[in-house]
């Protein structure tokens, strides 16, 4: 083992040479740079993670993130092109990138024109040597984020471009094709109940109180189908809650897990399955509180299944 007086060296020279590299201008402004970055794709991390997040938010929060990203290095006169486009670009290739990315003076005055940070300027600063050495190292840390961040987040999934059908925002026939879709891709419609579905969609989209249903929902998915309701719409309903039932992550599933062990323990592995996951249950109702107010009709239920459990041993 090291003797701690080697750590606390080596951690002061670590402190010496960063603060010598941030007296550096241009090292400085990369770090700016970078730093602005990754800060919006951890924002969005942090909201896809989030429990509140709905699998019909998921696309908008995630596009939202994209496009910051592309409008901190595209030329503007090139950020009308779809997002299955900027996908489809080898951003590795210098050539294509010279081609969409903004030159270097562009860049610059972009970051001191549209960002508050005082940060920023110390662009001013930079010799024309430095410029093009902070430059390149942008360009280059761009080209990679631009490529990872579609695969990471796999923006070509389909999944991912059809679940927003469920807020009827988009186009008639677009929004109807993407429920079919839908549909097909969770099984729960076929040959035998196409013609039903079909039916069940028309009615919704024909809704005349539809747009006043959106008003009063807000945005909100769950609160609008539950104002539309589900007469006659048993299909669309089996649909409409295998979506909302989605993770936007595997974050939930991962702390499921974990509250799980805290409650079936070694000394408590006997534990039925109703039990444990009647347990799971009050632990997610209750969430985030630091008191359970017990209620007198949780305390008749309690009653009533400690007298169930009771004529059980009897028997």
């Amino acid at each position: 083992m090291r003797p701690k007086s080697y750590d606390n060296q080596l951690q002061a020279l670590d402190s010496k040479v960063m603060n010598n590299l941030l007296r550096d201008p241009a090292f400085y402004a990369k770090i700016v740079y970078i730093y602005s970055i990754i800060k919006e794709i951890n924002n969005t991390n942090e909201r896809l993670q989030g429990h509140s997040l709905s699998i019909t938010t998921l696309k908008p929060k995630v596009m939202e993130c994209y496009n910051f990203l592309l409008s901190m290095i595209v030329r503007p006169e090139k950020l009308d092109f779809s997002t299955r486009e900027f996908i489809s670009i080898n951003w590795n290739d210098v050539t294509l990138r010279n081609e969409w990315f903004l030159d270097s003076e562009d860049l610059f005055n972009y970051l001191l024109n549209e960002f508050s940070l005082q940060s920023f300027k110390v662009l001013k600063v930079l010799s024309p040597k430095q410029k093009e050495d902070v430059y390149t190292t942008i360009t280059e840390f761009m080209a990679k984020v631009l490529t990872l961040f579609p695969k990471k987040i796999n923006l070509n999934h389909k999944l991912f471009n059809l679940v927003d059908c469920i807020e009827m925002e988009g186009d008639y026939q677009i929004t109807k094709d993407k429920f079919l879709e839908l549909g097909k891709y969770f099984n729960v419609i076929d040959e035998t109940n196409l013609e039903k579905f079909q039916k069940e969609i028309i009615k919704v989209l024909s809704n005349h109180r539809l747009k006043e249903f959106k008003r009063l929902a807000g945005g909100d998915t769950l609160k609008l189908w539950d104002l539309i309701g589900f007469k006659e719409l048993e299909l669309l309903q089996k649909l409409i809650v295998v979506v909302h039932s989605l993770p936007t992550t595997s974050a939930s599933i991962e702390q499921s897990f974990s509250i799980m062990k805290l409650y079936k323990t070694e000394k408590r592995n006997r534990l039925q399955e109703s039990t444990l996951e009647s347990l799971m249950l009050i632990d997610d109702r209750y969430k985030g509180q630091k008191d359970i107010i017990i209620s007198q009709s949780m305390i008749e239920s309690y009653d009533e299944v400690r007298k169930i459990l009771n004529e059980r041993k009897i028997i």
